[in-house]
């Protein structure tokens, strides 16, 4: 078999954030008390080890979550059923042979080396109903079958994209290939003359996201739009964005969770860069409420500043307002969490922009 691969900073980071958040996801699952168990499925899982830039061994997405998982369900016995695929073969052979030398009982784990697509829809034809399901979606490229998801994005369950989105930027203007360019209008339905336009604006990012949830938003079948979008960027060393990390389900605790474990995971802000200089406050602001995206610079970082400056901004001049309000408003946010940061938000409040609280609320 090959040597292991060697993965980057961001990529762990990445391992760090889906599997701590898997392993939230099923603790809640398989701890409530009518539920008949749980389904994961990993479209592209890799050899499931990796080399750090130290040379060190860890394990990726695949091992971490079929480990926490079995340790969750000792205690449950619940129906456990993970599905691990990778189109190379010899690469989920060797994830395959790593995780049964950890002898887990408590999961039960189907291994597959097939294309990601065809793979969801075979599932989209099984009886998942009585399982909460969770998708994770990691191509390693703009290359994403809407069709193949569809149907996950319309069960009670989540779905994690790994939205390459420095594809395009890169990518787009230069593609000459006609399998590639149908790739392209593909994952966003878009001309490639648009998506080109799209990729050359200063908020790239942001308008070829936008482009994705809108996607996601026409795949709902029913008329129920009550769905919650959660999403974070990676950057590499040169901090360049490499990808966004975007994150669907039907449940408002599942989108809280995640957005804290985000933070947590990026040390109590929104993502990771490497700088010269400590972050400055007030170098951005975004306002979701309109939908009109404003950077006073291109750092792309938030931190509790730009909570406390959101909020701020969006309750100035109402007099008193119910804390409940504003953390309710923000567990609505794609990014702002408000689960485990509420007293740092309210220090920030208070000492950046001179609030003042009472016990249930704040005068602003």
């Amino acid at each position: 078999m090959k040597d292991y691969e060697k993965c980057a900073d961001h990529t762990i980071k990445k391992f760090e954030l889906v599997s701590t958040y898997i392993e939230g996801w099923a603790r809640k699952i398989l701890g409530y008390g009518e539920s008949k168990g749980l389904v994961y499925i990993d479209c592209m899982c890799n050899r499931g080890k990796y080399y750090s830039g130290k040379n060190e061994l860890i394990e990726g997405t695949a091992i971490r979550v079929a480990k926490s998982i079995n340790e969750i369900n000792s205690y449950f016995k619940k129906e456990a059923i993970l599905y691990f695929n990778d189109l190379d073969n010899e690469k989920i052979q060797c994830l395959q042979t790593a995780i049964e030398q950890l002898d887990l009982n408590n999961v039960t784990i189907f291994y597959s080396n097939e294309d990601a697509n065809d793979l969801l829809r075979t599932f989209a034809e099984k009886d998942f109903l009585k399982h909460n399901t969770l998708v994770f979606y990691d191509p390693y490229e703009a290359d994403i079958d809407w069709v193949a998801l569809s149907p996950f994005f319309n069960i009670w369950g989540e779905v994690i994209i790994n939205h390459m989105v420095s594809d395009p930027i890169r990518g787009a203007k230069t593609v000459k290939k006609s399998e590639k360019i149908a790739k392209y209008e593909k994952t966003y339905h878009h001309s490639i003359d648009e998506i080109i336009a799209v990729s050359e604006k200063s908020n790239n990012r942001e308008e070829l996201e936008k482009m994705i949830t809108t996607i996601i938003d026409s795949c709902i079948y029913s008329g129920n739009k009550k769905y919650y979008i959660a999403s974070f960027p990676f950057y590499i060393q040169t901090n360049q964005l490499m990808y966004n990390l975007i994150f669907f389900s039907w449940n408002k605790k599942g989108t809280i969770l995640f957005k804290k474990i985000a933070w947590d995971t990026f040390d109590g802000q929104s993502a990771v860069k490497r700088t010269t200089a400590s972050i400055m406050k007030g170098q951005y602001c975004l306002d979701f409420d309109t939908g009109n995206i404003k950077q006073e610079s291109k750092n792309g970082v938030y931190t509790i500043y730009d909570i406390a400056k959101y909020v701020y901004d969006k309750y100035q001049g109402r007099g008193e307002v119910q804390l409940k309000e504003i953390y309710a408003h923000l567990e609505n946010h794609p990014i702002f969490p408000s689960d485990g940061y509420k007293m740092q938000i309210r220090n920030e409040l208070k000492e950046t922009f001179g609030v003042k609280f009472t016990k249930n609320s704040v005068v602003l």
